[in-house]
Parts: structure tokens; C-alpha cells; sequence
């Protein structure tokens, strides 16, 4: 599913309350990354902006409409050049297990 779609947005609850979450998985290089949405954001959610950045994905925000490097794991663009996403652990496993 993700190797078509890319980003997952979603609503966990951690640590008692409930907070937005992107998942994000690049195809090319088989790598994905989990953090939380900005709660101060009007949209905290992310989309896929069909630009690569060493063959690795690029999502941009909602929001402000900033790109943000998979790879780099910070904003690369824009208002919200070098701010560092709140990431969260990601374990990549099968049904089975």
C-alpha cells in the first residue's frame, strides 16, 4: 500500500492524549519514518510533493506548505527551514510476526 501512496496520516494517542502522526515510506530506497504532527498547525498533516532529494523522499506540510526531507529529517524550504520533526520509533515487520 505505501509503495503507491507514500504518506499515512493518523491520529495516535501517546502518552495519554491524542496526536496527530505521519508515516512516510520511500519506495526507492525502502526507508520510512514516523513523527508527530505539529499540534500549533492549523493542518498538521503532510503530503508526498513528488520531489527526491538523493533518490529519498520529499513530503511537504499542509500548513505552510514547507518541503521536508525524509532523509534529512528536517524542513528544507521555506518558514520551516531546518526545524527537526518530534520523531517517533518504527519497526518494519510482517503480518505474521
Amino acid at each position: 500500500m505505501l509503495d503507491w501512496h507514500e504518506v499515512v496520516n493518523e491520529q495516535f494517542t501517546i502518552d495519554g492524549h491524542l496526536e496527530p502522526v505521519t508515516l512516510s515510506y520511500c519506495p526507492l530506497t525502502g526507508s520510512a519514518m514516523l513523527w508527530k504532527g505539529d499540534m500549533e498547525a492549523a493542518n498538521p498533516t503532510f503530503g508526498t510533493s513528488g520531489k527526491l532529494y538523493n533518490s529519498n523522499l520529499v513530503l511537504y506540510d499542509r500548513a505552510t506548505f514547507s518541503w521536508w526531507s525524509q532523509m534529512l529529517e528536517q524542513g528544507i524550504n521555506s518558514t520551516r527551514r531546518l526545524d527537526v520533526p518530534d520523531r517517533l520509533q518504527v519497526v518494519e515487520t510482517s503480518w505474521a510476526t
